[in-house]
């Protein structure tokens, strides 16, 4: 966004809607695509606020004699809808004027009030930018019992006011740009149709809209040949379609996983709300993969999910011009995507990693494609994002070699070893003891639990042993076959505290959550705290029925269901499935307040 110098109406090209669907169609069949971009009205604010009112106190002063007789200030620029296309550009004014005469000012006048400026939004071609056109002017006076506007002040207003105005200008070319190389690498499999797309690419002319301007990117998409069409969402997925699923929802998480941690840091609000939309899109991932039956592209449903609940976050991020057209030329070309994936996914467009690099430049142009690569090793960037300590090396940390090692390291290995950790055939008892330990350990030395308030602590205390009960039945380990394994579940749940491996990518380490008992204890107890404290007790879970054990029923339904659960265990509507879920926790609850770790011999027959 810059300023300009006004050009002759004749001179600025004006692009029609039309544009979007062109006249003369190939034989071969194609389908209007239209890509709606609305710019907040805040933005332009901000452009003035930079290129016009760029003083210390925000006020511009745009004429001042010698004498100080005439003096025309202007502050605090509003913009606003018409109502009919047009936008309403809203200035305080301040005006003194007079005759000048020597060191005096003859019949002098002060006037206080508003000037509204209609402005008529326009586009221009080369380079691609919005201008706008001042078509009327209005001044109301702060006093609206006061005269008239001197007619002095409106000559002021015209000659003065207007050309600083419309010198102002939205440049929208990276917001084309990045549209039009996300078109080119999502078909880049069918050269014919990426080109015919590009060919046809077209802004329409800016509206005023309720929320802002609204600009409309459209193209044509040519149908590829009936060969390169995908198959029914009914046919059975073969082997290559299989692999071709798991990399598209790697690739799915990775850009999102990347796109949280952009834009995490911005605010707050904003990162506690990112994050709740990165947990809800994998709780919804984890349920896909759990699917007995998958349709050829469950990544398409991943994306829309999620990408309409990430744009709108984007959109009302603040901050300089250049930065919010960034941001808007993101969302731009993440709605180009989600718009070409609907209109070709008929006949094989599909959102792949092409497109999902395509769109991840357009925010960070010079972005390596290792950082937007598919890993599970824990990420300090994401851990600190949760506020977590980076993960410790285990290497690293051992204890230094020791002569008595010949003879402890076997008794220390044998403590941790897996068969160390299977419950017995007989009597539980001794085995159920220790893991009550251990759990009890991990809630008082944890440092995560440090978070929650001495109010809500005995809440905690049972929330993290009930959480392991119903997860596991406070088991790590199982024997199958005569072989000693982690507990894990079909959508990749693991051990002691059945911590999803897709949804916590990138915090724990997927071995050692398989492998150690305590490391995953207190991985979900960290989990735990998180959900608690951001959550249940932020939102006054424990306010809305005046029980505090409600934070308990609350954060497990989050933890079972991600964050669009938490009050599911209250809610009538709740689907039965769920419901026997939160009851079934809600008595392991109870019953570890009223029996202690005796209470879970009931997962053993005793």
């Amino acid at each position: 966004m810059r300023t300009r110098r006004p050009a002759p109406a004749g001179a600025r090209p004006r692009v029609l809607l039309a544009l979007l669907v062109l006249s003369a169609r190939a034989a071969a069949a194609t389908t209007p695509v239209t890509v709606p971009v609305t710019l907040p009205y805040a933005l332009l604010e901000r452009a003035l606020a930079e290129h016009v009112f760029a003083t210390a106190d925000g006020r511009l002063e745009v004429l001042r004699d010698g004498q100080a007789c005439n003096r025309l200030v202007l502050a605090r620029p509003r913009v606003a809808a018409q109502g009919d296309g047009r936008v309403r550009v809203t200035l305080d004014v301040e005006a003194h004027g007079g005759s000048p005469l020597g060191t005096r000012c003859l019949l002098p006048f002060t006037w206080h009030g508003t000037l509204d400026l209609v402005e008529t939004p326009f586009l221009e071609a080369a380079p691609l930018r919005i201008g706008f056109r001042v078509t009327d002017s209005h001044l109301a006076a702060a006093d609206r019992t006061a005269a008239r506007a001197p007619t002095v002040l409106w000559d002021w207003v015209k000659r003065l006011v207007h050309p600083r105005l419309e010198a102002v200008v939205i440049d929208v070319e990276d917001l084309r740009d990045a549209a039009t190389a996300l078109l080119d690498a999502s078909l880049a499999a069918w050269p014919a149709t990426a080109g015919h797309a590009r060919a046809t690419f077209a802004v329409a002319s800016p509206q005023g809209g309720p929320d802002g301007l609204d600009v409309v990117l459209g193209f044509d998409l040519l149908e590829p040949p009936a060969s390169a069409r995908r198959a029914p969402l009914d046919t059975p997925l073969s082997a290559v379609e299989l692999a071709a699923w798991d990399a598209a929802w790697q690739d799915w998480d990775a850009f999102l996983t990347w796109a949280v941690k952009q834009l995490a840091y911005t605010t707050p609000a904003l990162r506690d709300a990112v994050l709740e939309t990165l947990e809800d899109a994998r709780y919804t991932l984890r349920a896909v993969l759990a699917r007995d039956a998958r349709g050829p592209d469950p990544a398409r449903e991943l994306f829309h999910a999620t990408w309409g609940r990430l744009a709108p976050l984007v959109a009302a991020l603040d901050g300089g011009t250049g930065t919010a057209l960034r941001y808007l030329a993101f969302v731009g070309a993440g709605d180009a995507l989600a718009a070409l994936d609907t209109a070709g996914a008929g006949f094989g467009v599909r959102i792949d990693r092409a497109g999902l690099r395509a769109l991840a430049r357009s925010l960070v142009p010079a972005v390596d494609d290792g950082e937007l690569a598919y890993d599970e090793r824990p990420d300090p960037a994401l851990r600190e994002l949760y506020g977590l300590p980076p993960e410790p090396d285990f290497a690293a940390a051992a204890p230094a070699p020791s002569w008595l090692d010949w003879w402890l390291r076997p008794a220390r290995a044998a403590a941790d070893a897996p068969a160390a950790w299977l419950p017995p055939d007989d009597d539980p008892g001794d085995y159920l003891a220790r893991v009550d330990t251990l759990l009890g350990d991990v809630v008082t030395e944890s440092a995560a639990g440090e978070r929650v308030a001495e109010r809500f602590r005995a809440v905690y205390r049972l929330l993290v042993p009930s959480t392991a009960w119903q997860e596991s039945c406070w088991r790590q380990f199982v024997e199958r076959a005569g072989e000693v394994q982690p507990i894990r579940s079909s959508a990749g749940s693991i051990g002691l505290m059945q911590i999803n491996r897709h949804v916590w990518r990138g915090l724990y380490d997927v071995e050692r959550l398989a492998d150690d008992i305590a490391y995953n204890a207190r991985a979900g107890n960290e989990i735990l705290v998180h959900y608690l404290v951001d959550y249940a007790i932020r939102r006054k879970e424990h306010e809305v029925r005046g029980d505090l054990d409600d934070l308990a029923r609350a954060t497990y339904a989050v933890y079972n269901g991600g964050p669009a659960h938490l009050r599911r265990y209250r809610e009538a509507a709740t689907r039965a499935p769920l419901k026997a879920i939160d009851e079934a926790f809600w008595h392991k609850y109870q019953a570890l307040r009223a029996e202690g770790a005796a209470a879970v011999r009931s997962c053993y027959g005793r």
